[in-house]
């Protein structure tokens, strides 16, 4: 499309030009031209009709709204509120003219085929869209399945490691009580026997001091048993 600068500059735009650029008949031009002639300047409404850049998009936005199906008071009450198009059509290349021309040249029927072919393409075409789009749907839907699947095993997963992890602390704490009191226990039982042998230890001082002085008292009996021997056979 022209840029608005360029379509400024171009204000001798003939009934013709227009009519190739918004792809309608000089006529309909003309009957636009006549029926809103009051919107447009004043060069558009007169024998010898040119038309400027804002001529173009009121212009451009008539045929356009009749191609919406808009009445014409419709259409005037759109464009006195301001409504125009963004933009006017570029003129058709030198090679499209060319197209077109060796186009009219075609046989009709022939050009009935070729439509009628075409359509056929473009049913083919949407059809084919529509099965890509149901595969595309059954992809998505089928790899949402995997992924629940996947979050549902590791939900199972971690909730019975949690389990697993819970019942062997609780084991071990339930370990960790029992020797506890095992080691209670074996106090409690050692301090009975350190004052039973305390006991034992108080009741046995006694008879070894016996025993040492009875050892005494026979030594020293010897030791005169011995001296007297002695000294008898010494006399002898």
């Amino acid at each position: 499309m022209y840029s608005r600068g360029t379509l400024e500059l171009m204000t001798d735009d003939k009934t013709g030009v227009v009519a190739k650029r918004l792809n309608i008949h000089p006529n309909t031009v003309r009957n636009y031209a006549d029926r809103y002639g009051d919107l447009l300047s004043k060069d558009a409404t007169g024998r010898k009709r040119t038309f400027n850049y804002d001529d173009l998009l009121i212009l451009a936005t008539i045929s356009e709204f009749r191609d919406s199906g808009m009445e014409w008071e419709q259409i005037r009450v759109a464009l006195e509120q301001g409504q125009r198009v963004d933009s006017v059509p570029e003129l058709p290349s030198p090679e499209v003219e060319l197209a077109r021309k060796a186009l009219d040249l075609v046989p009709k029927p022939h050009v009935d085929r070729l439509e009628e072919r075409l359509r056929e393409l473009e049913r083919q075409r949407d059809s084919a869209m529509e099965r890509l789009e149901r595969v595309m749907m059954e992809v998505q839907n089928e790899r949402r399945r995997i992924q629940d699947e996947h979050e549902q095993e590791l939900s199972l997963t971690r909730e019975a490691w949690q389990k697993d992890v819970t019942e062997t602390r609780e084991n071990l704490q339930t370990e960790v009580t029992t020797l506890r009191d095992k080691i209670s226990t074996l106090e409690r039982e050692r301090g009975l026997l350190e004052g039973e042998l305390k006991a034992v230890n108080r009741e046995l001082r006694p008879a070894s001091y016996w025993l040492a002085v009875i050892a005494g008292i026979v030594v020293i009996v010897v030791i005169m048993a011995a001296v007297i021997v002695v000294y008898l056979g010494s006399r002898g």
